[in-house]
């Protein structure tokens, strides 16, 4: 067996050596862990921007498919109103008729069909006092002419009374709501001098014609 016997000088060498390898192996451990760190937490941005990308999809897809169905109800809800509206006019129809029948009865309709006829508006009033159905209301000499609610069938001269009030009520309205089942045909006030102006518009001077008078 060889001994080989090494000087302080070299042995120091050695660990010198030694402890510098050490060192950049330790260096090197640090930089690969700082990569890996590095790319774990731009993974970690990009699943939280993929997570933050996906719910806010899934919110609008909800919101979409919410409003989706709140307009389908919509339209179903005024089908049904038009439906009903249709149906309740026709009834109304029926009801003029039947009024009809009562208020020019004689003695040539027996008392029990009178009766029956009398049972039968009752029970269409009943109909529409449960749609909502309601008369419009117009107090004759006070209520203005509506035209969204009212037909004028008939006008007449007055001087004492304001132009385009109702004076007379000659088929009621109906409505539901808001909407207008049957206008009310009314007679309203006009003044003396409507007719005239209404027959005559070019009785006024044109602007041209003040304008040439002007310079004259």
């Amino acid at each position: 067996m060889v001994i080989v016997k090494k000087t302080k000088k070299q042995k120091k060498s050695e660990d010198t050596k030694i402890e510098s390898e050490n060192s950049e192996l330790k260096e090197n451990i640090q930089e690969e862990e700082v990569v890996m760190i590095e790319i774990s937490e731009k993974r970690l941005n990009e699943l939280e921007n993929a997570e933050s990308i996906a719910l806010e999809n899934l919110k609008r897809e909800r919101a979409e498919s919410i409003n989706y169905r709140k307009r389908l109800q919509k339209q179903r809800d005024e089908f049904a109103e038009l439906a009903s509206v249709r149906v309740l006019n026709k009834l109304l129809n029926v009801k003029d008729d039947l009024k009809r029948v009562i208020d020019n009865a004689n003695d040539e309709i027996p008392q029990n069909h009178l009766e029956g006829i009398n049972l039968v508006e009752q029970r269409l009033e009943g109909i529409f006092n449960q749609e909502g159905v309601e008369i419009i209301k117009i107090k004759e000499g006070t209520t203005l002419y509506d035209p969204n609610m009212m037909e004028a069938v008939v006008s007449q001269e007055l001087d004492n009374v304001k132009p385009n009030t109702v004076l007379g009520v000659i088929s009621q309205g109906f409505k539901k709501g808001e909407r207008i089942l049957r206008a009310a045909k009314v007679m309203i006030s006009k003044s003396p001098n409507q007719d005239q102006k209404e027959a005559n518009p070019s009785d006024a001077p044109s602007n041209g014609e003040n304008k040439d008078k002007k310079e004259e």
